[in-house]
């Protein structure tokens, strides 16, 4: 097992021609260890409220789940989790990647259930956290080999698959390269620590101890981007969260997002979003607004209620 930081602990297994990385965290209470932004990963993450209603901004679409149900997120997706002090969860993130040519149920049932994802998907009425996720957990705390600990995420795994229940096969390639959960992580925290700087992707790779051409084929292989678009992407999140929850100007929001050149940050986002920033800060106030006016609407009828 490697260990990325003492809030991630990094686990690996392969199982009938498929190679399965995974990045457990630890609990989250009372808002340790969470991330404070938007922000994204070339992974897979699963959420599992243990206690408490757990809300999560993925783009534009609130979801809010609770305990006995599981949300899945696919790879790139700009999410935001909000904690508060009732909350209790885990999370894990993980990677596939098939790693011969060879034919078996088990590995078509998870790259047919998971490599076609790409929405938020949530499975309720599900134990993986009680069957699976807890003793992998407690299994790390104890010491226990590696393998008991990634055989059990590979069974939570195997039992959303079947859940999630994929409507036709698909054939897949072989992977020519390791996927490198832990690089991409590594990658991941450069971003969120630097995107509002002026940086360059030979930043990155001197952190990474790489060539600019060795960065840039590999951040290609995880994230499907190059790093200018992964860049502007991580500094995009930042912007709409911003638009949505402060009042800073828009100007500010540029600049404060990484955007020192205001034009440009207005292209970016239109390019990407579809609208300019000033009218997807309007479409979101009429948004919230809307959903007020619900919400006071269902308050009153069920105090008109005898």
């Amino acid at each position: 097992m490697d260990h990325f930081t003492t809030e991630y602990m990094a686990f690996s297994c392969k199982n009938n021609g498929l190679l399965c990385e995974f990045i457990l965290k630890p609990y989250t209470e009372n808002t340790i260890n969470s991330r404070l932004h938007y922000h994204f990963h070339s992974t897979y993450e699963i959420h599992i409220p243990i206690s408490g209603e757990l809300k999560i901004l993925v783009e534009d679409e609130n979801i809010t789940i609770k305990p006995g149900s599981v949300c899945i997120l696919p790879p790139n997706s700009v999410h935001y989790v909000f904690d508060d002090q009732s909350i209790k969860r885990i999370s894990f993130r993980f990677a596939l990647q098939n790693i011969d040519e060879t034919d078996h149920d088990i590995k078509n049932l998870f790259l047919n259930a998971f490599l076609p994802m790409n929405k938020v998907t949530v499975i309720h009425d599900c134990q993986i956290y009680d069957k699976y996720i807890r003793h992998a957990y407690e299994n790390y705390l104890l010491g226990r080999p590696d393998f008991m600990i990634s055989q059990l995420l590979f069974l939570a795994l195997y039992e959303l698959a079947v859940e999630i229940k994929p409507m036709k096969s698909m054939h897949y390639t072989t992977g020519l390269e390791h996927s490198n959960i832990l690089v991409a992580e590594k990658i991941e925290v450069f971003l969120n620590s630097h995107y509002n700087k002026e940086i360059c992707l030979g930043d990155l790779a001197k952190s990474l101890n790489l060539s600019e051409r060795q960065t840039q084929r590999l951040i290609k292989s995880l994230f499907g981007m190059s790093f200018s678009l992964l860049l502007n992407k991580r500094r995009l999140a930042s912007a709409k969260l911003l638009i949505k929850t402060s009042n800073y100007s828009l100007k500010e929001i540029a600049d404060i997002s990484g955007f020192h050149d205001q034009s440009y940050f207005y292209r970016r986002f239109t390019s990407a979003v579809g609208i300019t920033p000033g009218n997807y800060r309007n479409e979101m106030l009429k948004s919230m607004n809307r959903e007020t006016e619900h919400i006071q609407k269902e308050n009153f009828q069920e105090l008109s209620e005898p």
